[in-house]
């Protein structure tokens, strides 16, 4: 590929891309460090422009450095790799003219085609798979790891240029290496080609761990850390992570000290060489300092980016913000630039620098800054967006997603689907969360992240399955730790029992829970379909096929289920509709417990045709304990559009009843109308009729018509015969099958007794059965119970069957056997009380002794944190998921 150059007569420019590996933006001297010693950073940041707002697209290395050569966010699903089919800055360069070198960390390949020589670069000295040297220590190599590539068995010995190792080390280090390389490498390309411009990239390993630096460099550190006197390992719990508050670790700053002595070393090349005038040099980093671990670690933290908040791996300033000083001869000079950029915006940049055209269809999420380099008041055009569900128990960060417009930024935490808002302006330090009095700025960058997300095809939600159990892991420990309460959430509304689709009607949007995946030649895309919905005002999705292939070459899928769904009978079905007439097939995806997975093919290839219909499969799985299954409508035969709708995925479930029944002919068995009637009030019209041709058990089912609604549900209610008798019980669990094809049909349970009427939320309802249930309370002195389900509030036809209750008891002589197996341990207690129990805890409140509660957590957790409450006598209070409740005198020392 060739692009010409926009000046082809002007001399270009020589460009130095200078990342420092891990380096955070505390981590020098101009950015506020007075521990680190970096007077060549310093000098440059004072002969340049010190960006205060530079990000980078994300918080981990590789991630960061696709973004960086592409000019594209990493969560697009095309730069899943760095592979030669996407064209990096180093070939738009090379490709006009430009001579280029590479050294240092490159972490991008895997194959031949991945590495630095074939992505644009004519020289590559150590790039290839490693992100970390196995040593820094000649011969770069250790029995477990290897050696670095490209970089040979012989020390540098200074061949054809002036330079020698570093005096004063008996032993070559790798950052000196990569120095004297480059420096060679300048020197030999001026020499041979003295008019031809040339782009050097020095990928500092350092200072990414192995953690090694000069012994001799150490000692200053070491009196900077007597004077300081900071405490031991200090730190403050930050979410599920621990940060460093100091930056006190000596042979990290040694480390430091040899990058600094590289770009001062690289400097005087230019200068002795003559090209100092005519050469750009960018210094930056790929993510924040490593300074957090999970909460409950004792690991030691190598740097503090303080004064923001956490480090590598994280969304939150600490993980992104980055330095980033670029230096030009005919640039602004001194000069102090807070205008947000990032990471992708680097080869737009340097493509307008050297002269050379831009490529927007290459770096598509970058913006020049050029504009920035030359004069003031350089905005921004568009809202920078991260997206990055790679939980790593490493640094203690959970999945995560921020959107930064102007002084705004919004994070979105992916566990229990909660969003900040900070001003980062005022408050780079993310301490102050001003979401609750800004909705509509809330709303507003949360609808730039989604409309980011679905313009390029990345999901909403986690799919990976080790990011799930990693950060469940994470939010549990921290919990276990400080006594916090924070449990998983749902973006869109879970399944219901006996259902494996999330958000099959779309309506909670187009592409949360659903991706679409295309692989071979095929290309398509996946689009909001709501304007051809089945139903006016709901969702759909449109699955656009531009380059068809086989029809398992593009794919939707559904989120993954999780559960043990051994032998069951899965029936899945969709409503669609084709203007080309598509063809589709179903398709499971079971992982099995015991690792092997299995894919269930539909035995019917569907013709589509130009109005929706209901296509349907039914798949029987193996006899085997499964982990989770996912959906996936196969689709790519066909080059054009399809619409899909109301999908449904469901099993049959298996309903105990432990307690006692209270409803009669619960099956509808013994008759529609036996033990059941209906009943209507206000201007509400139904009928209540047998139905035989579509039951989800047994022969008989029942049908309710609405033909004329009401503005509340109970107006019409299908009621069972009153259950009368001694009551003893607390908890009355309803349930039943029901379905509708009817846009908006929903029900309720209703329970009324002796003392007044209880009502459930709504449930609604799809073309296909699915269970639904709820639990209600039922006070002392109860001696009549009549349970109804209440449909009165949409027209529309309603099937209901196989009902379930039970009546369950907490009576005294239980709540006797949940005490006597209690145990409460230490008491007295200091940091935690750890709660034994056979029976599962669903909140505990503590209250001192003047009644005000002190403490509360609604969950199943064991071990309570009480270290921040003072020493005393306070009354515990524990409900149990089973209905017990019980107050224990504990004492806090």
């Amino acid at each position: 590929m060739f692009y010409v150059s926009a000046s082809a007569q002007q001399q270009q420019p020589n460009i130095i891309f200078f990342i420092i590996d891990d380096f955070g933006y505390s981590d020098s001297g101009c950015y506020g460090s007075t521990y680190y010693e970096t007077p060549a950073i310093d000098q440059l940041a004072a002969d340049g422009i010190r960006f205060t707002n530079a990000y980078e697209a994300a918080p981990r290395c590789v991630e960061s450095r696709k973004s960086i050569m592409s000019g594209q966010y990493a969560y697009r699903p095309e730069l899943d790799q760095l592979t030669a089919s996407h064209y990096t800055w180093a070939e738009a360069l090379n490709d006009n003219g430009y001579a280029s070198f590479f050294t240092g960390k490159w972490h991008l390949a895997h194959q031949a085609d991945e590495m630095p020589e074939a992505q644009g670069f004519d020289t590559n000295i150590a790039g290839g798979e490693f992100g970390a040297p196995p040593t820094y220590w000649f011969p770069y190599e250790t029995q477990s790891e290897g050696q670095l590539p490209h970089i040979g068995t012989t020390r540098f010995d200074g061949t054809n240029d002036t330079d020698t190792p570093r005096s004063g080390d008996d032993e070559e280090y790798l950052t000196d290496r990569l120095t004297l390389e480059t420096n060679k490498w300048i020197g030999d390309h001026v020499a041979a080609n003295p008019t031809q411009p040339f782009v050097a990239m020095v990928s500092h390993y350092g200072v990414h761990t192995p953690i090694e630096g000069k012994a001799a460099y150490e000692s200053k550190y070491a009196d900077k850390n007597a004077v300081n006197n900071y405490p031991v390992d200090a730190s403050v719990n930050e979410l599920t992570g621990k940060t460093k508050l100091y930056q006190d670790n000596v042979t990290y700053a040694s480390m430091i000290q040899s990058i600094d002595e590289s770009l001062r070393d690289i400097r005087a090349k230019l200068v002795d060489l003559g090209i100092d005038d005519n050469t750009v040099i960018i210094l930056t980093s790929d993510n924040g300092g490593v300074s957090t671990v999970p909460i409950t670690s004792n690991r030691e933290m190598v740097t503090s980016n303080k004064p923001l908040k956490t480090g590598k791996g994280w969304l939150y300033e600490g993980g992104i913000r980055l330095p980033l000083i670029v230096y030009g001869p005919s640039f602004r000079h001194g000069a102090v630039e807070d205008t947000p950029v990032v990471g992708t915006d680097y080869y737009p940049t340097m493509l307008e620098i050297a002269g050379v055209s831009l490529i927007p269809s290459q770096h598509k999420d970058g913006i020049s800054f050029k504009d920035a380099l030359e004069n003031t008041g350089y905005e921004r055009s568009e809202a920078i967006v991260w997206n990055y569900d790679f939980a790593k128990v490493g640094t203690g960060n959970p999945s995560m997603a921020a959107v930064r417009q102007g002084q705004y930024k919004l994070v979105e935490l992916k566990y229990n689907w909660q969003y900040e808002l900070y001003d980062v302006v005022a408050d780079p330090g993310e301490t102050n969360d001003i979401s609750a009095d800004n909705a509509a700025k809330v709303a507003e960058l949360k609808k730039i992240l989604f409309d980011k997300r679905s313009e390029v095809g990345a999901s909403h939600t986690v799919t990976n399955t080790s990011f799930i159990e990693t950060q469940q892991t994470l939010y549990e420990e921290m919990n276990a730790e400080t006594g916090s309460d924070i449990q998983p959430g749902e973006l869109c509304a879970a399944p219901v029992n006996g259902s494996i689709v999330r958000n099959g009607d779309f309506e909670c949007r187009f592409d949360i829970d659903w991706s679409l995946t295309y692989t071979n030649s095929a290309v398509a895309k996946l689009a909001d379909g709501s304007s051809e919905s089945r139903n006016s005002s709901s969702g759909a999705a449109k699955v656009e096929v531009t380059t068809a292939g086989s029809l398992g070459h593009v794919r939707i899928e559904n989120t993954l289920f999780e559960g043990n769904l051994n032998g069951k009978t899965i029936t899945v079905s969709t409503y669609a509709k084709s203007p080309d007439a598509a063809k589709l097939k179903f398709q499971l995806k079971v992982q099995e417990s015991s690792g092997s997975a299995k894919t269930y093919t539909g035995n019917t290839k569907f013709d589509v045709t130009s109005t929706y219909a209901k296509y349907e499969e039914t798949f029987t799985l193996d006899e085997v304990d499964t982990d989770n299954v996912v959906l996936r409508i196969q689709c790519g035969e066909v080059q054009g559009v399809l619409y899909l709708d109301d999908v449904v995925g469901t099993y049959p479930v298996s309903v105990t009843s432990p307690g006692t029944e209270v409803v009669v002919n619960p099956g509808f068995e013994s008759g529609y109308n036996v033990d059941w009637s209906l009943g209507t009030s206000g201007s509400a019209v139904a009928s209540l009729s047998s139905e035989t041709s579509d039951v989800q058990a047994g022969s008989v089912a029942a049908k309710v018509v609405v033909t004329t609604a009401e503005a509340t549900y109970g107006k019409v209610a299908l009621s069972n015969t009153n259950y009368t008798g001694t009551i003893d019980g607390d908890k009355l669990t309803i349930g039943c099958y029901a379905k509708s094809a009817d846009a908006g049909a929903d029900f309720g349970f209703k329970v009324k007794t002796n003392l007044g009427a209880t009502t459930s939320s709504t449930f609604s309802l799809t073309s296909t059965y699915q269970y639904f249930e709820h639990e209600f309370t039922i006070d002392s002195g109860v001696t009549e119970i009549e349970v109804q389900a209440i449909c009165g509030k949409n027209v529309g036809t309603y099937l209901f069957d196989s009902f379930t209750s039970s009546l369950t008891s907490s009576n005294l002589s239980f709540e006797s056997e949940v005490r006597e197996t209690l145990q409460i341990s230490p008491i007295p207690a200091r940091d935690y009380i750890n709660i034994n129990s056979p029976y599962k805890l669903s909140e505990v409140s503590i209250y001192n002794v003047s009644g005000s509660k002190v403490y509360t957590a609604s969950n199943d957790n064991n071990r309570i944190n009480v270290s921040k409450l003072s020493s005393g006598f306070y009354l515990m209070k524990l409900t149990f998921e089973n209905g017990v409740k019980l107050t224990e005198k504990i004492v806090i020392e």
